[in-house]
């Protein structure tokens, strides 16, 4: 490498990466000059860049993971339950399309099974949409597709008595087990978390609405499950029990309020039982209540058509739990930093 005085114009070879202090040939001081590379991991740490937010944990990936695998599962498992026939009418087999067709007042059980299986099939195949999209139509439409199933009388066709039967305690009833299942689950996530206790207590009082709400022409749901056990069918009996047993599971379920006392806190592996029991608890009533039928009148049918509710409401269930732990994620990882960030 070769140098040249400022001053005399000597030229001189060094080595690379050197510079001198002053010239040999003429005594000069030469003054050092910064260089660029030196200046840019000075500027690089006077402003850093940095990401404005937080990106996905490895626990959000994987519940985005299994949100699209249960779509794919339960919409194609409703949308060949579409084809299977309701059973067995005047004129030969009934169809969902025979339903739809006719207005049936069970008709509501055949187009949102159906639409939902066609949107939920589509959001967990195709992998370029946006996660928030993909969880906000599992949260949101699970909650209104489940608001229909329950709210909506069915007072036509010969299933129609169970199934207001198993419904007669409304909306309260069917969500107090997703609610209180999720909030006990979400305790065991954060055993520390303000939320978990909100979720529960919500749970909580949903329950305490379906019990005490008007049912069967008596003053609470309590009532009518007690005063009518001795007057009900075989398939009835076994379905008032296991609709008294969430009472009991209730006041199971606040063990969810103790403080925790650290990572082995015995209610933790409690509130893990009991909020995966809750969420499976409706489905496996409805598919027992449909076997006691069957049984009791002798014809399959019964048995499959609350199978295919059981599967419907199992599957809802599933995508509001899921989408609700992905939303927890996104709110700390996403929405808060929002808020936070300076105007």
């Amino acid at each position: 490498m070769t140098w040249t005085c400022p001053h005399c114009g000597e030229a001189v070879d060094i080595a690379e990466g050197t510079a001198p202090k002053f010239c040999l040939a003429c005594g000069e001081p030469v003054a050092a000059e910064p260089t660029e590379v030196a200046a840019a991991p000075t500027q690089a740490a006077a402003a850093p860049a940095r990401a404005p937010f937080a990106p996905e944990s490895p626990l959000d990936q994987r519940l985005d993971r299994l949100l699209r695998l249960l779509m794919i599962v339960f919409g194609g498992l409703w949308l060949a339950f579409f084809f299977v026939p309701w059973g067995e009418g005047g004129r030969g087999l009934v169809w969902s399309w025979d339903l739809l067709a006719s207005r049936h007042s069970m008709a509501h059980l055949v187009s949102w099974p159906l639409v939902m299986s066609l949107v939920f099939l589509v959001l967990g195949i195709v992998s370029p949409l946006p996660a928030w999209l993909r969880h906000g139509v599992g949260l949101l439409g699970g909650l209104a597709t489940a608001a229909v199933v329950a709210g909506t009388e069915v007072n036509q066709g010969p299933v129609a008595p169970d199934l207001a039967f198993v419904f007669m305690a409304g909306l309260p009833w069917a969500f107090m087990f997703v609610v209180l299942g999720a909030g006990l689950l979400l305790r065991v996530r954060a055993p520390a978390s303000i939320t978990a206790r909100v979720v529960i207590a919500l749970g909580l009082l949903l329950g305490l609405v379906a019990y005490l709400s008007p049912a069967e022409g008596e003053d609470t749901l309590v009532t009518a499950l007690l005063y009518h056990l001795k007057d009900s069918t075989a398939a009835q009996v076994v379905s008032r029990v296991l609709m008294l047993l969430p009472l009991f599971v209730m006041l199971v379920a606040t063990v969810g309020f103790r403080m925790p006392s650290g990572e082995r806190d015995p209610a933790r592996g409690w509130a893990k039982v009991v909020g995966l029991g809750l969420l499976v608890y409706l489905p496996i009533m409805l598919v027992l209540h449909g076997l006691t039928l069957s049984v009791a009148e002798e014809d399959l049918w019964f048995f499959l058509i609350f199978l295919r509710l059981a599967a419907f409401v199992a599957g809802l269930y599933a995508l509001m739990v899921v989408a609700a732990a992905w939303f927890m994620g996104f709110t700390q990882r996403v929405l808060l930093p929002l808020l936070r960030r300076p105007a």
